[in-house]
């Protein structure tokens, strides 16, 4: 902030001092054409400086993660249905991870959540893989999900 507004105490010094020089000067045609020049430079170095500071702001940047996470929450609703088949473990898995890989992508807005989320999904889907029972295999699937979609559908509504 403070160096937009040094720049522009520096942009009115210069144009201040074309002016007077203009005025001391008999070339005016050429002055002229740099007065308009240095105005057209200062007017835009200023938006294009307020637009950077704009659009670098903590706040806005996350508001703006935060956005494209609720729509690609949405997105990966729309897609998969609610119900998850209980018999078709490996699309359960899929969904899963397909799932966690949209929250992977998003991990900076909340770090600890993502972690945690992370551990619970992985230790279930390895405790389906390493059973030895089907039945056990396809509940353990089917539940991490669940846990997924819910999570996701969660992101969605903010």
């Amino acid at each position: 902030m403070y160096g937009i507004i040094l720049g522009a105490i520096g942009s009115m010094a210069s144009i201040l001092a074309l002016v007077l020089q203009l005025y001391k000067e008999k070339k005016q045609h050429k002055l002229t054409f740099l007065l308009v020049l240095i105005l057209i430079l200062t007017c835009s170095s200023s938006y294009l400086s307020y637009k950077y500071y704009e659009t670098t702001q903590p706040e806005r940047i996350r508001m703006k993660k935060q956005e494209s996470l609720s729509e690609s929450a949405k997105s990966f609703i729309d897609t998969y249905p609610s119900f998850r088949s209980y018999w078709d473990a490996g699309e359960n898995e899929g969904i899963a991870k397909s799932g966690l890989l949209i929250l992977e992508m998003h991990q900076d807005l909340f770090p600890e959540t993502y972690i945690q989320i992370k551990n619970d999904l992985e230790e279930d889907l390895k405790f389906g893989r390493e059973f030895r029972n089907q039945e056990e295999q396809r509940f353990t699937s089917q539940t991490s999900a669940k846990q997924i979609y819910n999570i996701l559908k969660l992101f969605s509504e903010k």
